[in-house]
């Protein structure tokens, strides 16, 4: 009866030390939370993707994009893998909202900024000069040659 006592009471207290080591099954899981902070800003016509990170939470976690219209033209959110690509075709700036849901359904959100830039600026070189009705030449900037001082509040 010593033997079994002493027994019994070695697995009780291996229990309680294994139960305090490996959490017991009943520890605490926060809820998931993005770890991306921005969105990297893309260019018009020219391929964007980024992959959003989420942690924490219970199992695998399930990205979702609210307000999935309000992604600039030419951009798609694939929620399978948490990535928004694309190739924009104008430039925008608008706020995205995410939702991060674990297989408990905790959920996390977070609100991030896409700026798609239009592009650089193309400038065309003016012309050097103008040709008047009577085939001269009149450099671009100079007063018309046909402004005289009876229409010079129009030229």
């Amino acid at each position: 009866m010593k033997k079994f006592i002493k027994l019994a009471f070695s697995l009780i207290i291996f229990s309680v030390v294994f139960s305090a080591c490996s959490g017991g099954g009943n520890e605490e899981v926060g809820s998931p939370a993005f770890v991306t902070g921005a969105l990297e800003p893309g260019q018009v016509d020219e391929s964007y993707e980024m992959v959003l990170q989420a942690s924490g939470g219970s199992g695998d976690l399930d990205i979702s994009l609210y307000n999935i219209d309000d992604l600039p033209a030419g951009l798609e959110f694939d929620p399978n893998t948490g990535t928004l690509f694309g190739i924009p075709v104008i430039g925008s700036t608008v706020e995205l909202l995410f939702k991060v849901t674990d297989e408990r359904g905790e959920t996390g959100e977070t609100r991030l900024v896409l700026r798609i830039n239009q592009g650089p600026e193309v400038t065309l070189a003016p012309f050097a000069y103008i040709l008047d009705p009577e085939g001269n030449k009149v450099p671009v900037g100079s007063v018309d040659s046909r402004c005289t001082e009876e229409n010079s509040d129009t030229c």
